[in-house]
């Protein structure tokens, strides 16, 4: 799973979530002070006129139409959503390598990766990690580390390129992208360290 994509994907989620649910919120609002009377002199039980109803009843029609085209119009967001949330992800490719002549190594890329995510989990400072390596002629690992908010970013920075973007280099003999999200988080109540 590529984290950073998600990630990005529910951040959008969560804005539009946001957004329609304060605009539904201002037209339920608007609507409740219509019926006390707020926008009238005195309130009242009806919202519409007789004559406003009578020309909503004879075009009754046009609204369900319109209803059902936002709900097929819903129906293919919602679908082309949960396919992109749900849709396999290519495994990463095997890594191989030619020891000597009559010996050649595979090694798993997400082996590899998991390597990789031990070495960021033991530096300084850094509270849990998780990532993917992805392999198309370049390799590439997505990380997102967890810090403490009082760690040094720049210093962190620098230990995961000194150490550990050269120690993936030197145990694949080739060049590796490190593409890294930083979350920081507060102190562990003392409750829950064990």
């Amino acid at each position: 799973m590529s984290m950073g994509q998600n990630r990005r994907a529910d951040s959008v989620n969560r804005r539009l979530l946001v957004i329609v649910g304060l605009v539904l919120l201002v037209v339920g609002g608007l609507l409740l002070a219509a019926g006390w009377g707020a926008f009238t002199s005195g309130s009242s039980d009806v919202i519409l006129s007789a004559s406003a109803r009578r020309t909503v009843d004879d075009w009754s029609w046009l609204g369900w139409l319109v209803a059902a085209v936002l709900a097929l119009v819903l129906l293919v967001f919602s679908c082309r959503w949960l396919w992109f949330e749900l849709r396999p992800l290519p495994a990463a490719p095997d890594l191989t390598y030619d020891v000597e002549e009559a010996l050649r190594l595979h090694v798993a890329t997400s082996n590899w990766a998991d390597a990789v995510v031990d070495d960021v989990r033991g530096l300084g400072g850094v509270v849990d990690a998780r990532g993917r390596a992805e392999v198309d002629g370049d390799v590439r690992v997505t990380l997102v580390v967890s810090a403490r908010d009082d760690i040094d970013a720049r210093d962190l920075i620098d230990q995961l390129d000194r150490y550990v973007r050269k120690r993936a280099e030197h145990s694949l003999e080739r060049p590796v992208q490190l593409d890294v999200e930083l979350e920081l988080v507060g102190p562990v109540p003392a409750s829950r360290v064990s």
